[in-house]
């Protein structure tokens, strides 16, 4: 990559001198035949003093007839032979090898034509003279611009050449610890590495709570898969019977229902991550829809503003976010208070339980993966509902917070934004 910038920057600067180069060299000829036009105009208005025999040697003039007749000349000219006839005007001749710049005008008095001529050799040999300093001045600026483009493009794309290491070690390792040497400036590279190391900061984030959830679903996996095995083995003994075999039974189908809840959650919470914000959902109505099969939660009047009021998002993270909240109402406080309120751009859901509530300590633990309150061991759930909650909320732009009911118990509060 460093070669081809190099490349391309030689070739512009070289473009660049060509042009520069081009444009000087036809301002310099012009302004060499302009002087040389006006030098032969200046000599031809004195066709006197050019014909007498007091003429410099060095000038070049001879009169003609308007038949073409020579009538006089100089004494330089006549060294070198004749003009030939020529329009009047400016016109280029070559004269013995030699290359002139005549000018020819009348002479009405003397009904006749008179040319005036200067050497062209001094004008064209400083040209060349112009046309080889230039070529050598573009050949050494191309070699001087290669050799700091590619130091520049070097210095340059250092922290690329850095990023490819990192990312081959990243590769090679699987370390996402690793982290790109931050670049000086506020230029594109330098935005570039922190985007980076943020995006490698949140890989590795992830990759921690993957590894996390992995070992979670295991620990909590194996609980129901060594009883729903154990219970199945003594299902096989042919020596149980009666109560004893409807117990196993019984167990089974309870630990294969909890195993299968906690599979259920697991693909919930996994899904959280790819939900969409393309619907538009009336956050009353699907509340409403939801709490219509659970009789121990009660929705309190929605305000009038707030009717049919929209969020974007996914119905169905929506409506489980709801459902998880309700029934973590239920089961640890014997009933749930909905009530739906608005705050500007914002709605907020309310859940309030008058169970046990929640310490303090615990109010933001209470979110994690597989985590649950203290004294509930016993009672049904896998410890991801909260997760859930706090993911879905998330997803769709908002949070969700706990706090103590009046009373005694717990209220948790989700916060969305309104559609639009």
């Amino acid at each position: 990559m460093t070669r081809r910038i190099a490349i391309a920057g030689v070739a512009a600067v070289c473009l660049t001198a060509l042009v520069v180069a081009a444009i000087a060299y036809l301002l310099v000829a012009h302004g060499a035949r302009t002087y040389e036009d006006r030098l032969l105009v200046q000599i031809a208005s004195r066709p006197r003093l050019l014909l007498t025999p007091h003429s410099s040697s060095t000038e070049l003039a001879q009169i003609t007839s308007p038949t073409g007749a020579l009538k006089r000349r100089t004494a330089a000219l006549a060294a070198l032979g004749r003009l030939p006839p020529l329009h009047l005007g400016f016109a280029n001749v070559t004269l013995e090898h030699r290359a002139l710049r005549v000018f020819t005008r009348r002479l009405v008095h003397r009904r006749a034509l008179l040319s005036v001529a200067v050497s062209d050799v001094a004008a064209r040999e400083d040209l060349g003279a112009l046309r080889s300093g230039v070529v050598i001045a573009m050949l050494a600026g191309a070699l001087l611009a290669s050799l700091i483009l590619v130091t520049i493009t070097r210095r340059a794309l250092s922290p690329l050449r850095h990023i490819a290491e990192v990312a081959d070690r990243i590769v090679s390792t699987g370390d996402l610890a690793a982290r790109v040497p931050q670049a000086g400036g506020e230029d594109e590279i330098a935005s570039l590495t922190s985007s980076l190391n943020r995006m490698l900061t949140h890989l590795e984030a992830s990759d921690a709570a993957l590894r996390r959830l992995v070992a979670d679903a295991s620990h909590e996996l194996r609980s129901p898969v060594t009883t729903l095995r154990g219970n199945l083995e003594l299902l096989l003994d042919e020596r149980l019977q009666g109560g004893d075999r409807e117990a196993a039974l019984q167990d089974a189908q309870a630990e294969a229902e909890r195993l299968g809840r906690l599979v259920e959650d697991l693909l919930t919470l996994a899904r959280v991550d790819t939900v969409g914000g393309s619907d538009r959902v009336a956050l009353d109505e699907l509340v409403a829809d939801v709490l219509a099969g659970s009789p121990q939660a009660r929705l309190e009047a929605v305000p009038a503003s707030l009717a049919g009021v929209q969020v974007s998002g996914d119905a169905v993270a929506l409506r489980t976010l709801v459902r998880n909240l309700v029934e973590n109402a239920e089961r640890y406080g014997g009933g749930a208070e909905v009530r739906l309120t608005g705050d500007g751009g914002w709605l907020e859901l309310s859940v309030a339980d008058h169970g046990p509530g929640v310490p303090a300590a615990d109010r933001e633990r209470i979110f994690g993966r597989f985590t649950r309150g203290n004294g509930t061991a016993n009672l049904p759930g896998s410890g991801l509902g909260l997760a859930i909650v706090a993911a879905t909320a998330a997803a769709h732009g908002g949070s969700v917070s706990v706090s103590e009911t009046p009373g005694g118990g717990a209220t948790f509060t989700v916060r969305l934004p309104r559609a639009g």
